[in-house]
């Protein structure tokens, strides 16, 4: 898809190969740089159509730094964001993907190509995995604070075991390059 975008949404369209080459989509995508804030990075995008009964031009599903974005240009227009911390799951199958908050609040984008798709999936599945990991290793910090022992004096093999699982995980979801993974497994393998 030709065209000048700024570097981050030229890189995420280096991923996504698969995505339709159509005048709406290249729209779309030229109007990413207007709804994403200036300290947001795009790390992927996709395309698909929200799954409802009217919804018949394509849309674009944008994953930054802080959120996802789904944007359909109609004549009224369209925009869904959710902060990618309130995001609770994320459902993939059969060229839908599926992100739901709380509330029971969610968004369906059906017509998704299979490669972009997987992969901003398995990206944000991992994005909330390592939210997930932080949330509890936090919570062990606050009972080893609560019952008087100094920082870092529990550190179980099973934590560690943890903390490296969810570490491959990134690396194999290409969230984390081929250096933060080596630089967060000595880290991790220095605290042992």
């Amino acid at each position: 898809m030709g065209g000048h975008y700024r570097s981050d949404i030229a890189a995420a369209l280096e991923l996504a190969t698969d995505l339709e080459d159509s005048r709406s989509v290249r729209r779309q995508i030229r109007y990413i740089s207007e709804l994403i804030w200036p300290q947001e990075a795009v790390k992927l995008l996709t395309v698909g159509r929200e799954d409802r009964q009217f919804a018949k031009s394509p849309g674009v599903v944008v994953l930054t730094n802080q959120r996802v974005v789904f944007n359909r240009s109609s004549l009224l227009g369209y925009l869904v964001t959710a902060p990618v911390d309130a995001i609770s799951s994320v459902d993939w199958a059969g060229g839908t993907l599926k992100l739901k908050w709380p509330v029971d609040e969610f968004i369906r984008v059906r017509d998704v190509p299979e490669g972009s798709g997987t992969l901003l999936a398995s990206r944000l599945r991992a994005q909330l995995e390592e939210r997930r990991v932080s949330e509890r290793l936090e919570e062990q910090r606050t009972a080893r604070r609560r019952r008087g022992l100094p920082e870092g004096t529990e550190n179980s093999a099973e934590d560690v075991t943890t903390r490296l699982s969810t570490l491959d995980r990134l690396r194999e979801a290409d969230t984390i390059t081929e250096a933060e993974y080596q630089e967060r497994r000595a880290a991790i393998l220095g605290t042992i």
